[in-house]
């Protein structure tokens, strides 16, 4: 399914659980920010999002 799609593409596997762990909400959220151009987001407070279980 992975050759559907147009370049560049990339896959990135997490050692997490059901939730995502804070590297893989990290990478999320910088991966969106980028996607949708939007205003860069402040690192404390990226990491003040609280953790799921």
């Amino acid at each position: 399914m992975h050759e559907r799609f147009g370049n560049p593409k990339r896959i990135e596997f997490y050692d997490a659980g059901h939730a995502l762990n804070a590297v893989a909400t990290h990478d999320r959220i910088l991966w969106l920010v980028k996607e949708l151009q939007l205003q860069q987001i402040n690192e404390s407070a990226l990491n003040s999002i609280p953790k799921l279980k």
